[in-house]
């Protein structure tokens, strides 16, 4: 398997290198690399533009992020999206973005006509974030999870926390309730998905954030 190591920028086109399966037995796992680090003889470069097309990686971003793996579980029991990544940039100028930082689900079903369903972890982690108080952002009530090596998720206009800042979670642990607080035109869950720098620039025009819809397990549902 490839694995990505850094990124630099050559005359307006990204090159990537990848590092040679050999030499992960030179390397110690302490050791880190810096954006721009040298890989000598060990490592090759590519333009991405020589890149064919694969299913297995993802663009959009500053960055090439591999598409290796899934999240351990859905956020909602019902996987329904009513607004993708990247929609509306009219509309989400006002915040300084280039369109809709997250994927939104439909939270009201026969079963919840006010909009209020459990939210769930997607992995493990640790709660870097738990805004009780409306108000506070546009984001209204939410939970933020720190899930290591800079992976980040956002689950945004809760009607309820579950959950303290700082607690360790599992995957598939309730976290909250839907709702619709903050800024939005009904009950539904904004999640987000966030590989912290050096994974991804802050400045993708999504505040960091990429589209999530290829990392759920269930069969999402558009509307």
């Amino acid at each position: 398997m490839k694995k990505l190591i850094t990124h630099k920028q050559h005359n307006g086109s990204t090159r990537i290198y990848f590092l040679n399966d050999n030499v992960k037995h030179w390397i110690q796992d302490w050791e880190t690399f810096e954006l721009g680090n040298e890989l000598g003889l060990w490592g090759r470069q590519e333009e991405i533009e020589d890149i064919p097309e694969d299913p297995n990686y993802i663009s959009g971003t500053s960055f090439y992020l591999r598409k290796s793996f899934k999240f351990a579980h859905d956020p909602l029991d019902k996987m329904v999206c009513t607004q993708k990544f990247g929609k509306w940039p009219e509309f989400y100028k006002k915040w300084d973005m280039a369109g809709h930082n997250g994927v939104d689900f439909r939270t009201k079903f026969d079963d919840s006509p006010d909009g209020k369903r459990p939210v769930y972890a997607v992995m493990d982690g640790v709660v870097s974030a738990a805004v009780s108080i409306e108000g506070t952002s546009g984001y209204g009530k939410h939970v933020k999870i720190d899930h290591g090596n800079n992976h980040e998720t956002l689950y945004a206009h809760l009607d309820l926390l579950k959950v303290l800042n700082g607690q360790k979670i599992k995957a598939g642990e309730q976290i909250g309730i839907s709702g619709n607080t903050g800024v939005g035109t009904g009950a539904h869950l904004h999640f987000g998905y966030r590989p912290k720098p050096p994974l991804v620039d802050y400045n993708n025009g999504f505040k960091g954030s990429i589209d999530s819809l290829d990392y759920f397990l269930a069969d999402i549902k558009f509307v």
